[in-house]
């Protein structure tokens, strides 16, 4: 299958990123003429012009969408979530590899699991040699009951037949068990674990599943345009189509992977709409879904720290917004943890999995961090992984130091800003702050919400940079040199970002204190 037949058969993945610059560089100059010609935002033809651009935005997110069922999954995500999540109580963290092996042996595949040679064990993070597992058998097998090892062996079957079935990618049954095994929280595992249990896996099944991100997704944008002005959520929509970390390709059709975003935007429309319990909430799933989304409540709390010292009473909307996060973790987190049925340790195990996840470099990870430990990949990218670490060893003094910086700046930012404005710089603190994969930057699109504070140059930066990430994986090879120049550009468009926001109060139609939400107690 060549590449111009996947997906409708109309783009290659050269020709996407080309449209992609394209439809992002035109919204930026869209947007500078707003900046420009601010009278002109409103008339019949400018608001034409922008549905346009959305449209187009939004339908070049799912440009490599194809009708094909079995290239439409995203097979190697899939798997690991569902597998993962199915079998929680008896895999965790570090189970699913090793017993997949043992399945495929007893499914009657002995040659193919001795050619394997080698697969990741997800305690250590490293390769070992296949014979080792085999060597624990009976000890892998002791986690399941008899009824639940015979599903397993069905669901490891089923995804080993359908990813050979797979045309262009007859190597992937090999390569799944070499990536790093599964990474949802114990939150995230409630509707993993009910969804994967409804029944064997099936086409059927496996279709209705990955029709909930589009769900989500729906949901998400229906809230965008019913909270926020149609302008900003034009330009929010041109970031989320046509920027490339988070692209179509790294999770969509999967399970659950957008249920955290959601909750992000959640929390800043009920901001917005002066309801901070709700927000408060919503920040405290997405943190429990996700983990780095509730850096979100830090430059809300900033600002209620601003409030507290100025008026010298706590503010109402602050309790309130504090209450909400609460009251979601006491009913989340005691659920999650019966759920899933690994007892309490499981927030120990998570917390165990993420640190051993997180002290692999990858090449397409995005923050601060891998930017300054940056190192040029060897011919054979062999090192590179400690030659990076050994890197971040040498200039962490600077990562701390520039860290501090930018949590004064926020400090400084989010003074009599209106609360959700506050939320939404706080999205910068998670390129700082967090070493994450590329995807989850489809959080950006809420800097697309400050179009209606600051109209112009904000939306024009956020294409530009969208625009420009596009362009840099048209001219650059290699993932990790791809993602230093996103990385670098992304940094200069946060802080571009911070300095506009922070010395540009002309057009910000409300200050905290004049707000209801933003009476004091």
């Amino acid at each position: 299958m060549d590449a111009a037949s996947v997906g409708w058969g109309i783009f290659t993945h050269t020709s996407l990123l080309w449209i992609k610059a394209c439809v992002a560089g035109i919204a930026a100059v869209f947007f500078l003429y707003f900046f420009v010609k601010p009278e002109n935002q409103d008339s019949r033809v400018s608001v034409s012009m922008l549905t346009v651009i959305g449209l187009s935005a939004a339908f070049l997110w799912g440009g490599k969408v194809t009708l094909n069922l079995k290239e439409y999954v995203h097979l190697h995500d899939f798997y690991h979530y569902y597998m993962g999540a199915k079998y929680f109580k008896e895999l965790g963290y570090t189970g699913l590899y090793e017993a997949t092996v043992i399945a495929d042996l007893e499914n009657g595949h002995k040659k193919e699991v001795l050619a394997r040679n080698e697969i990741r064990d997800l305690r250590t993070n490293k390769l070992i040699a296949v014979k080792k597992v085999l060597e624990d058998k009976e000890q892998i097998k002791a986690r399941f009951t008899q009824q639940r090892w015979e599903s397993y062996r069905a669901d490891v079957e089923y995804f080993r037949i359908w990813s050979y079935s797979r045309l262009t990618n007859v190597w992937l049954w090999k390569s799944i068990h070499k990536d790093h095994g599964f990474n949802a929280t114990p939150v995230w595992s409630i509707a993993g674990i009910l969804l994967t249990n409804l029944g064997p896996a099936g086409k059927s099944l496996i279709f209705f599943l990955t029709l909930l991100d589009f769900l989500i997704i729906g949901i998400m944008w229906a809230v965008v345009f019913r909270v926020f002005n149609w302008k900003a959520g034009c330009a929010a929509l041109v970031w989320w189509g046509t920027n490339l970390p988070g692209e179509f390709a790294w999770t969509s059709a999967s399970l659950l992977r957008y249920d955290w975003l959601l909750f992000l935007v959640l929390a800043i429309a009920f901001l917005k709409k002066e309801k901070p319990g709700a927000a408060g909430a919503s920040v405290a799933i997405a943190a429990m879904l996700r983990v780095f989304p509730g850096i979100l409540a830090l430059g809300v709390i900033f600002l209620g720290v601003h409030e507290l010292i100025r008026e010298r009473k706590t503010p109402v909307w602050l309790i309130r917004f504090t209450a909400g996060g609460i009251a979601a973790c006491i009913i989340l987190m005691p659920a999650a943890t019966l759920i899933g049925q690994r007892g309490v340790g499981v927030w120990q195990e998570f917390a165990k999995n993420s640190q051993q996840h997180l002290s692999n470099p990858l090449e397409n990870t995005m923050g601060l961090k891998p930017l300054i430990s940056y190192m040029p990949k060897t011919k054979a990218g062999q090192g590179w992984g400690e030659d990076r670490i050994d890197a971040f060893k040498r200039r962490s003094p600077a990562f701390y130091l520039i860290i501090a910086g930018f949590l004064c700046l926020l400090l400084i930012t989010v003074k009599n800003k209106p609360v959700h404005y506050a939320a939404i710089l706080s999205v910068g603190a998670v390129f700082f702050c967090f070493n994450i994969s590329c995807y989850y930057f489809s959080m950006f699109l809420v800097w697309g919400f400050l179009f209606e504070e600051q109209p112009g140059l904000i939306a024009v930066s956020l294409c530009a940079l969208s625009m420009a990430t596009n362009i840099v994986a048209l001219f650059v090879s290699g993932f990790a040199e791809i993602y230093f120049f996103v990385n670098l550009m992304t940094l200069c468009f946060i802080l571009f970002a911070f300095i506009f926001c922070g010395y540009n109060q002309e057009h910000i139609t409300a200050s905290p204190c004049n707000s209801s939400i933003n009476k004091t107690h």
